[in-house]
C-alpha cells in the first residue's frame, strides 16, 4: 500500500488540469484563429490567440511542475525511510554483535 494516497491524488489533479488547461488554449487559438478572418474583430483574435498561447503554455507548464514537485517530495520520503531502515538494521545488528 502506498502511503499518503491524498498527495498522489492531488498530483493526478493537477496533472488532468494541466491537460485540460492546454486543451482549452488549443480551443481558444481555433477560436482566435476564426475571429481574426474577420477585419472588425481581428484586434481581438490577436489578443485571445496572445492569450491561449501564453496563458495555456505557462498554466500547463505550472500544473504539470506542481503535480511532478509532490511525486518527487513522495520519492524522496520514501528513498529517506528506506535508507534509514537499511542504516538501523545494520546499525542494530553490529550492536548486538558485540
Amino acid at each position: 500500500m502506498h502511503r499518503y494516497p491524498a498527495l498522489r491524488f492531488i498530483a493526478n489533479i493537477y496533472k488532468i488540469l494541466a491537460y485540460v488547461i492546454a486543451a482549452v488554449a488549443v480551443v481558444g487559438i481555433f477560436i482566435s484563429l476564426s475571429y481574426m478572418e474577420n477585419q472588425f474583430q481581428r484586434g481581438y483574435g490577436i489578443m485571445l490567440l496572445l492569450q491561449s498561447l501564453i496563458g495555456g503554455a505557462v498554466g500547463f507548464i505550472t500544473f504539470l511542475a506542481a503535480a511532478e514537485i509532490i511525486k518527487v517530495f513522495i520519492d524522496i520520503e520514501e528513498n529517506t525511510r528506506q535508507t534509514a531502515e537499511i542504516v538501523h538494521g545494520r546499525l542494530g545488528s553490529d550492536s548486538q554483535g558485540d
